[in-house]
């Protein structure tokens, strides 16, 4: 069992480092590399994209939102409209912003790829505790 302990463990490190540097890369590829929650202050009526519009949709939807950046409020509409509106006043949502600009700022969700490899990070942990345990248990039995 002590070389069950020493596998939990190997494999352990080995899946947090996968975990960390795929987080690492997801996080990398960002195109706004600054991140806050804002709240959804108002919805603005107004004017459909090209695709709205060959649809034949005659209004979109905008949300303003308000945000801290640098300990400075802001509030701007966002670009991406939509009918129906996909937020409601008052709703928490997550932001990317561009640290030099923060009125350039997008609205984002964690993707499948981030939870999988939040889930292998974590994954990785649970196998070290388990091979820590295991290591506990029979390297004392003499």
């Amino acid at each position: 069992m002590l070389t069950a302990s020493i596998v939990f463990i190997a494999l352990g490190g080995l899946l947090v480092l996968a975990g960390y540097f795929w987080l690492l890369s997801i996080e990398g590829r960002q195109k706004y590399k600054g991140k806050t929650t804002g709240v959804v202050a108002e919805i603005v009526a107004g004017e459909p994209d090209s695709f709205g519009r060959q649809a034949g949709i005659h209004d979109y939807f905008y949300p303003v939102i308000t945000f801290y950046a640098d300990g400075i409020l802001h509030r701007e509409q966002y670009a991406k409209g939509s009918n129906p509106c996909l937020y409601m006043v008052n709703e928490e949502v997550q932001i990317r912003y561009n640290e030099r600009k923060p009125e350039e700022f997008e609205l984002y969700k964690n993707d499948k790829r981030t939870e999988l490899a939040r889930t292998i990070y974590y994954a990785g942990f649970l196998c070290c505790c388990i091979g820590g345990i295991f290591f506990m248990i029979f390297a004392t039995r003499g």
